[in-house]
C-alpha cells in the first residue's frame, strides 16, 4: 500500500473522532493526491476541519485549502438544504397519517463531529406499497420528476434539481440478489414492532432498529462491493455506528444471521478493516469467522482505488455488467474468459430491462433489445470503443474471484 494510502486512512480516523492530526501527518505528504482521495470517497467535507487545524507547515499550500474550504462551505449548505427539503415531505407525509421510514442518510450523519460534512447525494425513504402512490402524489406536488432510468421494481427515483433526489423504497431489498433475497425478507426487518423513534439532523422520524439497520448496512455494502466496489466511507459509516449503537445489539444473534445470508466471511473482512483502521470495538468481532490474523491489505486497497461505490475506472464501472448475473447465489461459478464472455453477450432479462428502457416497459419487444445490443457490443469492437475489452474483463475476473474468496457468491 503506498504512502498517501496509508496516510488518507490515518487522516480519515482522526477526522471521524475530531482528532488532531499533527502527530501522523509527516512534511512530504502530496496534498493534491489526498484531496482526490477525498473527492473520490466523496469526504472532502469530512476531512476539511481536521486539514484546517493543521500548522500551516504540514497542511496544503494557501491556494488549494482555500479550494477546499470553498468545497466544504457548499456541500454542507447543500446537505442543510437537502434535510430542510426531506424534512418538509416528511412532514407532509405526517399529516396525511402515512409512515415515512428514513434510513441510512439522516441516522449516520449525525455520527459524525459535523453531521452536515457526510453528504449523501440522495433520501432513502421506506414506506408501504399501499402508501406509495400518496407519497409520490406529494412528491410530484412539490416539485420532482421521475427518473425513469434509475427507477426499479422496488425503488422509484424522483429529483428535483438543486435540492433533493428522493429514492422510495417499497422494499429494503433490491435487485441482483438472487435466492438471499428469500432469507432477507424472512428476517422482517421492517416490521413496524421493531421501528424505533430517534432524532437526528433536528429531525424526529421512525426508522429501522438497532440490529435491523446494521444488517441492512451489512447487506448494502455486500451489494456496492459485489457490483463494483465499496468507499471508505461506507466502513467508516459501520464503524461509528457499532460504537455508538454497541449496547442496543446483540452481536450473538447478528453473526448468526450472517451466517444465515451468508455474509459471515465477507462481514468479517469489512469488521476486520474497520477494528484495525478506524478503531471499531473489537468485541464486535467475537462471534466473527475471524479466528487469527489474516490478510486485509488486498481488500484495503481495493476499496481505496475504487471510490465511494467502485467507480472510480471505468473498467471497475462496466465490470459490474458482466458480475451481476453471477450474484444469484448459484452453485459454481466458471471464470473461463469463453464463459464471462458469453455472459456479456447475454446478460439475462432483468440486465437487458435495465439497458433498454422499451424492454423495461414493453416485455415483448426484448428480441429486438438483444438484436440490438449484439449490433450494439460488435459496433464497439469494430471502432475500438468496445466497453469490454481486455482490461474490462480482466477486471471482472478478478472481482469475481474476491467474491468467491469472501464466500458472497458460490456459498
Amino acid at each position: 500500500m503506498n504512502f498517501e494510502f496509508k496516510y488518507f486512512l490515518k487522516l480519515v480516523d482522526c477526522a471521524i473522532y475530531n482528532k488532531d492530526a499533527t502527530a501522523i501527518t509527516p512534511q512530504n505528504i502530496n496534498w493534491e493526491e489526498i484531496i482526490l482521495l477525498a473527492r473520490k470517497h466523496n469526504m472532502s467535507a469530512i476531512l476539511y476541519k481536521t486539514i484546517e487545524r493543521l500548522p500551516s507547515a504540514l497542511g496544503p499550500q494557501k491556494e488549494l485549502m482555500d479550494q477546499w474550504s470553498q468545497e466544504a462551505f457548499f456541500y454542507g449548505l447543500q446537505q442543510f438544504r437537502q434535510n430542510q427539503e426531506e424534512e418538509a415531505i416528511l412532514e407532509e407525509a405526517r399529516k396525511q397519517g402515512i409512515l415515512c421510514i428514513p434510513f441510512k442518510g439522516l441516522l449516520l450523519a449525525e455520527l459524525y463531529p459535523e453531521p452536515l460534512m457526510r453528504i449523501s447525494g440522495d433520501a432513502d425513504i421506506l414506506v408501504d406499497p399501499k402508501d406509495k402512490d400518496k407519497v409520490i402524489e406529494i412528491l410530484k406536488n412539490r416539485g420532482y420528476v421521475n427518473n425513469e432510468h434509475e427507477t426499479i421494481d422496488t425503488v422509484f427515483v424522483y429529483e428535483k434539481r438543486g435540492f433533493l433526489t428522493v429514492e422510495l423504497h417499497i422494499s429494503l431489498w433490491e435487485e441482483y440478489i438472487g435466492q438471499r433475497k428469500l432469507e432477507l425478507e424472512k428476517l422482517d426487518l421492517t416490521n413496524t414492532k421493531k421501528l424505533i423513534e430517534v432524532t437526528a439532523a433536528n429531525i424526529t422520524f421512525h426508522t429501522l432498529g438497532y440490529e435491523e439497520h446494521l444488517i441492512y448496512q451489512i447487506y448494502h455494502v455486500a451489494k456496492h462491493f459485489s457490483l463494483s466496489g465499496v468507499g471508505v466511507r461506507h466502513l467508516t459509516d459501520l464503524t461509528l455506528y457499532v460504537n455508538r449503537f454497541y449496547d442496543h445489539i446483540d452481536f450473538s444473534h447478528f453473526w448468526k444471521v450472517m451466517k444465515q445470508l451468508n455474509y459471515s466471511v465477507c462481514c468479517s473482512y469489512f469488521f476486520a478493516i474497520c477494528v484495525e483502521c478506524f478503531g471499531m470495538r473489537r468485541e464486535a468481532l467475537k462471534d466473527s469467522m475471524i479466528q487469527s490474523e489474516v490478510d486485509m491489505e488486498p481488500i484495503i486497497e481495493d476499496v481505496i482505488v475504487g471510490g465511494v461505490f467502485g467507480n472510480a475506472s471505468k473498467e471497475r464501472y462496466h465490470a459490474r455488467n458482466i458480475i451481476k448475473p453471477y450474484l444469484g447465489m448459484e452453485k459454481t461459478t466458471q471464470l473461463k474468459k469463453s464463459t464471462i464472455l458469453l455472459r456479456v453477450a447475454f446478460p439475462g432479462t432483468k440486465i437487458l430491462c435495465d439497458e433498454y428502457e422499451y424492454a423495461k416497459k414493453h416485455r415483448i419487444l426484448l428480441p429486438i433489445a438483444w438484436i440490438q445490443r449484439c449490433f450494439s457490443l460488435l459496433r464497439k469492437r469494430i471502432t475500438g470503443r468496445d466497453a469490454y475489452g481486455k482490461k474490462t474483463l480482466e477486471q471482472a475476473k478478478y472481482r469475481l474471484q474476491l467474491l468467491k474468496e469472501l464466500e458472497i457468491i458460490n456459498k
